[in-house]
Formats: structure tokens, C-alpha cells, sequence
């Protein structure tokens, strides 16, 4: 069987993509992680969400602004709740962040 010659480079010309693209991919840029110095370094967000009757959990997220590594939620995390209203699931959400921050600030985790 013969092949034409403008199959044959094409051919070598997308496996040359997919290669090229396979390793664009596969590049990682190194961040270093920046221990944060203030408060401010931080962004806690916070919100609750309803699970069954009356039963609300709050949600948060915790961003070290430095490096923008996410301090919570993590693998194994506990959840937030059940609390009977969603203003208590927001409220235990902002406390448990803040405790983190201060956590993060005496420790830094890097």
C-alpha cells in the first residue's frame, strides 16, 4: 500500500501538535508560598447552605492573598453546622475563618 506524500507530512505534522500541546500542558508554574504579614492579606468569604428542614451549614473560604493558596476548605475539613438559622451558620463560618487567619499569621502554613 502507498501513501501520498502530502499524508505522510501531514501526518507528522499533527503529531508534532499533539505533542507540542501535550506539553504546553504539562507546564507548571512554581509559586512560592509568601507567609502573609497582616489581616488584610486575606480574603474570608462566607455563606451557609440549606440542608433538609432548618438545618443550615456554613460554607467558607479562606485565600492567602500572598500566593493565593487556599487555607480552607481542605481534604478532611469539618463542616460547619447544623445550626437552626442561616445567620448562626454565617456567623460560626466568619468566627471559624477568622480563627484560621490568626492561625495562619502565628504559623504560617508553607
Amino acid at each position: 500500500m502507498t501513501f501520498a506524500p502530502w499524508t505522510a507530512i501531514r501526518l507528522r505534522q499533527s503529531q508534532a501538535y499533539q505533542t507540542r500541546d501535550v506539553f504546553c500542558m504539562s507546564k507548571t508554574a512554581f509559586i512560592p508560598s509568601v507567609p502573609a504579614s497582616s489581616e488584610d492579606d486575606f480574603d474570608i468569604s462566607t455563606t451557609s447552605r440549606l440542608v433538609g428542614y432548618r438545618r443550615f451549614f456554613g460554607v467558607l473560604k479562606v485565600v492567602r492573598t500572598t500566593d493565593g493558596r487556599v487555607l480552607f476548605p481542605f481534604d478532611g475539613a469539618p463542616e460547619l453546622g447544623p445550626y437552626p438559622t442561616k445567620l448562626e451558620a454565617v456567623a460560626a463560618a466568619q468566627v471559624y475563618g477568622e480563627h484560621i487567619v490568626t492561625s495562619d499569621l502565628a504559623r504560617p502554613e508553607l
